[in-house]
C-alpha cells in the first residue's frame, strides 16, 4: 500500500470524536443563579485542555462534581445532566453515561440530546447505534457538529475486516458536503472529505487518490495558507505530512504548463 492511501486510512481511523467540545448550546449565562453550572462548563473545558492524564483526570472529576451539585440546586439540571453523561464517557463509564443520556431523552427528546447520546456512542465504538442517535437528532436540528459527528460513524464503520465498504464511505462524503456548507471557512471538513475520497479512490479503481480528492486538499490549503484555523488535534498534528503528500499530488493533477518557445524572428532579405 503506498503512502497516500495509507494516510487516508490512517486519518480516518484516527479522527476521533471531539471531546472538547461543548454540548451546552445555550450562551453562557450572566445570571448569578447559573453562575455554578458556568463555573462547572469552565472547568470541564479546561479538563480536557489539559495534557497530564492524572491532572486531565482529576479536572474532569471535579467538574463532574460541580455539574452534580449544580443539579441539585435546580440550575440547569437536564443540561448538567448531559454534561455529567459526556464526562461519564470521557472517563471510560460509557454504561452510565448511556444511562444519563437516556434519562435527559425520557425528559426532553432534544436535538442535543440525541447528539450526545451518538457522540458517546462514537467514542466507545457503538457506530451503528451511533448513526440512529446522530440522525434522530438532525431530524430535530440541523447543526454542523452533527454532520460531523455522523460522519466519523460512517468512516469508522466504512473500515471492517480489512476492507472497505464505499456505500459507507459515500454516505460520510454526504455529510461531508452538508459540513462544509454549513462551514465553508474551516479547513477540517475539506481535509477529512479528501481522506474519504481517498478510500473511495483506492476502492473504485485501485488509485490511491483521485482528481476529486486532490481538489479537495487543494481547497483545504488554500485556507490554511489564507490564514484560517485548523480546529481538530488530528489535523494540527499530522499538518506537515498532509502538506507533503498535497504537494507530491501536484504534478500529477497541476502539470507545469510549459512556456510557448519563441519563434526565431525571420530575417530580412537584403537587397
Amino acid at each position: 500500500m503506498n503512502r497516500v492511501s495509507e494516510w487516508g486510512i490512517a486519518l480516518l481511523l484516527g479522527v476521533a470524536s471531539a471531546t472538547g467540545c461543548r454540548t451546552d448550546t445555550s450562551p453562557r449565562a450572566e445570571s448569578p443563579i447559573v453562575d455554578n453550572y458556568t463555573i462547572a462548563l469552565d472547568s470541564k473545558e479546561k479538563a480536557l485542555a489539559e495534557h497530564d492524564e492524572e491532572v486531565r483526570r482529576s479536572g474532569l472529576e471535579q467538574a463532574l462534581k460541580q455539574f452534580q451539585n449544580a443539579r441539585e440546586y435546580g440550575i440547569k439540571p437536564l443540561d448538567s445532566l448531559l454534561q455529567e453523561a459526556d464526562i461519564y464517557s470521557v472517563l471510560g463509564d460509557p454504561i452510565k453515561a448511556l444511562e444519563l443520556a437516556d434519562k435527559v431523552i425520557e425528559k426532553d427528546p432534544a436535538a442535543i440530546a440525541y447528539f450526545v447520546k451518538g457522540r458517546i456512542e462514537n467514542r466507545h465504538g457503538y457506530f451503528a447505534y451511533a448513526v440512529g442517535s446522530l440522525t434522530k437528532s438532525l431530524e430535530l436540528e440541523e447543526r454542523p457538529e452533527t454532520r460531523w459527528e455522523r460522519s466519523n460513524s460512517y468512516l469508522k464503520l466504512s473500515v471492517t475486516l480489512n476492507r472497505i465498504i464505499p456505500e459507507k464511505v459515500e454516505k460520510a462524503i454526504e455529510d461531508l458536503n452538508k459540513y462544509i456548507e454549513l462551514r465553508p471557512e474551516e479547513p477540517d471538513g475539506y481535509l477529512l472529505k479528501a481522506g474519504a475520497q481517498c478510500l473511495l479512490s483506492k476502492v473504485k479503481s485501485g488509485k490511491p487518490h483521485d482528481e476529486e480528492a486532490y481538489k479537495t486538499l487543494r481547497s483545504a490549503f488554500e485556507l490554511i495558507h489564507k490564514g484560517k484555523k485548523i480546529q481538530r488535534e488530528v489535523f494540527k498534528n499530522n499538518i506537515h505530512n498532509l502538506e507533503i503528500e498535497y504537494r507530491m499530488m501536484t504534478p500529477e493533477y497541476e502539470p507545469k504548463k510549459e512556456e510557448p518557445k519563441e519563434v526565431p524572428k525571420k530575417k530580412q532579405r537584403e537587397y
